[in-house]
């Protein structure tokens, strides 16, 4: 991230738990570098994939959502549970789309913590960056309209101060 140039892009899907730009402080780092990114100029896309059961916590994943909108990055949340058809095919990437290069990494997570990355790999073969950016493409369809995002947190109020 820290040598990306201006006119580049980045897109991330985040299937790992959304606590770990909190919590691992490897991950806090890395949004910094996120951040330092983003105002050089670089594009950055992440769609945060959640379970249904996560959404009790909606509003830390709205709280995760708006600190990095603020730094110009963005975010799109998807419901797991309404992705049809390619579930299976779903992985925690990033790929970088520079003007000299592509690049694909693969995170995977520790089974113990699911807010670490245990290890990435990387791929820079053309085949396997198109697979990935076309599940890309695909899940921009079921992202979840900041309205709704909006409705499950006053839900969530409501719900709140009825108790």
């Amino acid at each position: 991230m820290r040598n990306i140039s201006k006119n580049s892009k980045v897109i991330a899907i985040n299937t790992i738990d959304s606590l770990r730009w909190i919590k691992d402080s490897n991950q806090t780092k890395y949004f910094d570098e996120n951040i330092k990114a983003a105002k050089r100029g670089v594009k950055i896309h992440r769609i945060f994939l959640v379970e249904k059961e996560s959404l009790k916590d909606i509003e830390r994943i709205n709280n995760i959502k708006q600190h990095m909108q603020e730094k110009n990055i963005n975010i799109d949340i998807i419901i797991i549970e309404e992705l049809r058809g390619f579930k299976s095919e779903l992985e925690d990437i990033v790929i970088f789309d520079c003007p000299q290069e592509r690049r694909l990494y693969i995170d995977y997570p520790d089974s113990s913590n699911r807010t670490n990355i245990l290890y990435a790999n990387l791929f820079i073969c053309p085949e396997q960056i198109k697979i990935r950016y076309d599940i890309y493409k695909k899940l921009l369809n079921y992202t979840l309209p900041n309205k709704t995002l909006n409705k499950l947190l006053n839900y969530k109020d409501t719900k709140n101060e009825k108790n």
